[in-house]
């Protein structure tokens, strides 16, 4: 194909578009930083960062700072430099309490670079 008959061929669709347009088609064609169409087009979502741990990494930590800890005892566990996200971390530790210890075990209170665990029963 010659330059010329992709330019026609890309013109026909473009006009196409247009008219399909005016009966409430929505389209948006960029080429050459030329924008075609009325289609907003929103940023693409940015995925989260994944970063490789081995598995149950995060369940052998917590198993080594609260396995030892009895009812009435106070932990402060400090966040650490691999977590991404406190409240995430605050939440497995919480789960970890419930998987070790049972509903109702223990509390959990999250406060800055801490996370203090309370186990009840």
């Amino acid at each position: 194909m010659t330059q010329i008959t992709k330019t026609n061929m890309f013109q026909r669709a473009i006009a196409t578009l247009s008219a399909l347009e005016s009966q409430g088609l929505k389209f948006k064609v960029l080429v050459d930083n030329q924008e075609f169409g009325s289609l907003t087009v929103s940023k693409p979502k940015t995925q989260r960062k994944f970063i490789y741990r081995a598995y149950g990494g995060r369940n052998n930590y917590l198993g080594k700072k609260l396995g030892n800890i009895i009812p009435g005892q106070v932990e402060v566990l400090e966040v650490p430099d691999f977590v991404q996200n406190r409240s995430a971390f605050a939440q497995s530790i919480s789960s970890w309490c419930y998987n070790q210890w049972g509903k109702g075990a223990a509390m959990i209170n999250s406060n800055g670079n801490s996370v203090e665990v309370l186990r009840i029963k």
